[in-house]
């Protein structure tokens, strides 16, 4: 069924607020509900606005009032087209589009290690126009710093702005462009879209640029550092190989945080209560990946509801990786530190007892916390990490 929204020949658009266009992108899908005046016209209530709507083709009756239905943006010009959908054709979508990002995606950590390289000095920028480099500026300044994620407001506040929550942040504020000018500015995605915005205005030749995955985000098994590496821009000698290096590299960070939305919302489709969310940091003059998963044990008995855990893994350079795993129930709490660094191994452990007050201080009762070496592998026993199955 498709239906159209603020036709122009009906009276009722002319009195309403109506939400910025930019949110309506085509594709999008969203919820609805349907509202019936007593002489049956049709509202959807979309982002708890009313808006009014005509049945253009398939089923006139249409929707009856209080229904819930999804729609998918067709166009929005001249007039914003809707059609409805069901379940299975959501998920036919989400899977086609995780087939067209996940073979795109690439590691964030060589764009990372980009960032860092021109932000040390203004030679190493001296080839790009100014257009890219403020773009470019501009993502490396809204990056958090590594000392401020020490606060628990910090830390929040920049898992918020990662580019996980992009469009849910924009949805959330559609009724405030000044909100919603907020979002664009401090949110990472929304940086990375400026960035590729400005280097396709360059008209860049396509040269060959061989970008390195990484670990494919996926909720399943343990989660693994990915180290940030040499940058790759300062073995290139000109601006278009530049400029060409970074447009790949931008794509392939893009193509990932729509992967990882995808695989996110999967899961919350699928009743999993997990989430992976990857957070770019400034650690002196470089940049660094950290990795997030946050999972909800939903079996066993109702006490069990409240069992948290938190995986956390970094690339810490010279110091090699670490990884953290946290299991909260209650106020009980299990903490696993690992690092393939015996050194750092050594270091942790003498601050354990020091970690252990804080914890108890803040009323949590701590089980566990010890600090080993080598990096945790997963139980061979348990489903394997991967995404697709091929069978003859």
């Amino acid at each position: 069924m498709r239906i159209d929204v603020l036709a122009t020949n009906d009276p009722r658009a002319a009195t309403l607020n109506i939400p910025q266009r930019p949110l309506w992108t085509v594709g999008a899908i969203l919820e609805a509900v349907a509202v019936r005046d007593v002489d049956g016209t049709l509202w959807l209530n979309i982002d708890n606005q009313k808006l009014p709507t005509r049945i253009a083709s398939g089923n006139l009756s249409g929707p009856m009032d209080g229904e819930h239905v999804k729609v998918r943006v067709l166009r929005d010009s001249p007039v914003l087209a809707l059609e409805t959908i069901d379940d299975a054709t959501t998920n036919d979508i989400a899977d086609e589009a995780l087939r067209r990002f996940l073979p795109k995606q690439t590691s964030p950590t060589p764009l990372l290690a980009n960032l860092g390289w021109l932000a040390r000095s203004d030679a190493n920028r001296s080839q790009l126009p100014n257009n890219v480099l403020s773009a470019l500026q501009q993502l490396w300044e809204g990056m958090p710093d590594t000392n401020e994620l020490t606060h628990a407001g910090a830390l929040q506040q920049a898992l918020q702005n990662s580019g996980t929550f992009l469009e849910a942040h924009l949805a959330q504020a559609s009724d405030s462009p000044a909100a919603q000018s907020q979002v664009v500015h401090e949110d990472f995605k929304a940086q990375l879209l400026a960035l590729r915005t400005q280097l396709q205005s360059m008209n860049i030749p396509k040269s060959n640029s061989s970008q390195p995955p990484g670990p494919l985000p996926m909720l399943q098994g343990t989660l693994h550092s990915m180290p940030t590496g040499p940058a790759s821009l300062a073995g290139l000698d000109t601006p278009a190989s530049q400029l060409n290096e970074l447009k790949q590299q931008t794509d392939g960070t893009l193509a990932r945080i729509n992967t990882t939305q995808l695989l996110n919302a999967e899961a919350a489709h699928n009743g999993a209560a997990a989430l992976l969310v990857e957070i770019p940091v400034r650690n002196n003059d470089r940049a660094d990946l950290l990795r997030f998963k946050f999972e909800r044990n939903t079996k066993g008995n109702a006490q069990d509801q409240q069992a948290w855990s938190v995986e956390v893994a970094m690339d810490l350079g010279f110091n090699g990786a670490m990884h953290a795993h946290v299991g909260l129930q209650g106020s009980r709490l299990n903490v696993c530190l690992r690092s393939d660094s015996p050194q750092l191994v050594a270091d942790l452990t003498q601050q354990l007892e020091t970690l252990r007050a804080a914890l108890e201080q803040q009323g949590l009762s701590v089980e566990k916390l010890v600090c080993l070496h080598g990096q945790p592998v997963d139980d061979a026993a348990s489903r394997l990490n991967h995404l697709l199955d091929y069978h003859a």
